[in-house]
């Protein structure tokens, strides 16, 4: 699909001077370029081991036996698609952590891809889109994400709405043929994510907010399949918290005694991810959320004021689902030390929500300087302007992965696999009551490397 660099219905800027690239190639950049971090750190990936939440897994999966265990509800999870990768990759490995490592990275490939895909289609200039996927791709604030296993939950689930997104605003579904297959792709897409990670029962929500967000159309055939597809596109969700609220084995929350604390962790996370993560600020008191977030809205508003009436539906799905992705988390995690309202695991979801904004503006502002620059000079505006951008969202990895190899890597190698006499407990990584006998029979029984 080729789209121009057409803003239309935004503030009149310059033209940035593009370079001449295949349309299709774009996203294909975009996504090649994420897998940077793996590539230039391969060797500190490839120290990693299995950690907290793997450890239960495996057990889990031991005692239970594949089946089982795939199905099994727990707390607020059923996340069957999540676990049925998890353990083909495993298998598929033959044990090793580095190949679910690399599975789970090119699903984050696949979508920053998508991202960059879906902003083309619905209009954005070619900086503000490929920036926004080299920007979230490349971002170090991604680490606990992209160095833990468990995490494949949240690529899929992210990247199921991200093509759910992109495949409305890039086909034409107001025409009658291949209704029935755009309908039965958001219906998977929602399901998939919904399968995959609790926050996934928003991905439906979201698909129904992007097909009945104004401009309102007139009523007609087109516009009642609008509405059975959306309608069809939330089942996944409503089937999950059915399933949930009928067969968890965890406890359910009594939220409605903790409305305060839960309100605060909400609000503490939508002000404060990702800015607070991509600034490096300390503390997460009331006077840095408040602080964080009006720089937060400020950016979220000039992005909607320079933007086409197209991309603003676009803005509002992602802003919606950041608001939604806030309030489960604020729910789920409203027990836990505020401080890990900026957690690196949560920053996923936030920044691919977040991007957009932040890069729409930035493109703005550039377009604002190439006016007054002189042409030979305004063309090096974009390239300098991808170069800062990339060089923001990467720093900080080599001092990560540094880090968390030996924390999550050569310590735990040492002690689970070569060293003869190792303490009875506290040795697995994350989940210190396994007893170190019960982390070697594990290792033993799936070859874990």
């Amino acid at each position: 699909m080729t789209v121009p660099d057409d803003n239309t219905g935004a503030e009149p800027t310059a033209t940035l001077p593009r370079a001449n690239i295949p349309e299709r190639w774009l996203p294909v950049l975009a996504g090649l370029a994420s897998l940077l971090p793996l590539l230039v750190y391969r060797e500190r990936w490839q120290a990693l081991f299995y950690f907290g939440d793997d450890w239960d897994n495996i057990n889990q999966l031991s005692q239970m036996g594949a089946l089982r265990w795939i199905f099994r509800v727990f707390n607020e999870h059923f996340i069957p698609v999540h676990k049925a990768l998890w353990l083909a990759l495993l298998k598929l490995g033959g044990g090793s952590h580095f190949v679910i490592l690399v599975g789970l990275w090119l699903v984050h490939a696949a979508t920053a891809a998508m991202l960059c895909a879906l902003l083309r289609a619905a209009g954005w200039f070619r900086f503000a889109a490929i920036g926004s996927g080299l920007f979230f791709g490349l971002a170090s604030i991604h680490i606990e994400t992209l160095a833990w296993t468990i995490n494949l939950s949240n690529v899929v689930s992210t990247l199921a709405l991200a093509v759910g997104l992109w495949w409305v605003f890039a086909r034409r579904l107001d025409q009658e043929r291949g209704q029935l297959s755009s309908a039965l792709t958001l219906v998977l897409c929602s399901a998939l994510s919904a399968f995959s990670m609790a926050r996934g029962v928003l991905t439906g929500p979201v698909f129904a907010l992007a097909l009945l967000a104004p401009p309102p159309m007139p009523w007609s055939t087109e516009r009642r399949w609008h509405w059975r597809t959306a309608a069809a596109t939330v089942i996944p969700a409503a089937a999950t918290l059915v399933i949930i609220l009928a067969f968890s084995t965890g406890a359910k929350r009594d939220v409605i005694h903790h409305l305060p604390e839960v309100a605060r962790y909400f609000f503490g996370f939508l002000t404060l991810n990702p800015l607070h993560s991509l600034t490096g600020l300390e503390g997460v008191g009331t006077r840095m959320m408040l602080l964080v977030g009006a720089v937060k809205l400020g950016i979220m508003l000039a992005a909607w004021r320079v933007s086409a009436p197209r991309q603003r539906r676009v803005l509002l799905c992602l802003g919606a689902a950041m608001v939604g992705d806030a309030l489960l988390v604020g729910y789920g995690r409203f027990h836990t030390p505020e401080v890990t309202i900026v957690s690196s695991r949560y920053q996923y979801f936030v920044l691919l929500t977040f991007a957009p904004f932040l890069l729409t503006v930035i493109d703005a502002a550039l377009r604002r300087l190439a006016v007054r620059l002189p042409r030979r000079a305004a063309t090096v505006v974009p390239l300098a302007g991808l170069v800062l951008v990339t060089a923001a969202a990467w720093r900080g990895w080599d001092r990560q992965t540094r880090i968390w190899s030996d924390w999550r890597g050569h310590g735990p190698r040492q002690v689970l696999l070569h060293d003869p006499n190792p303490p009875a407990t506290g040795t697995v990584p994350g989940i210190p009551p396994m007893p170190t006998a019960r982390a070697k029979e594990l290792i033993e029984q799936f070859d874990l490397k």
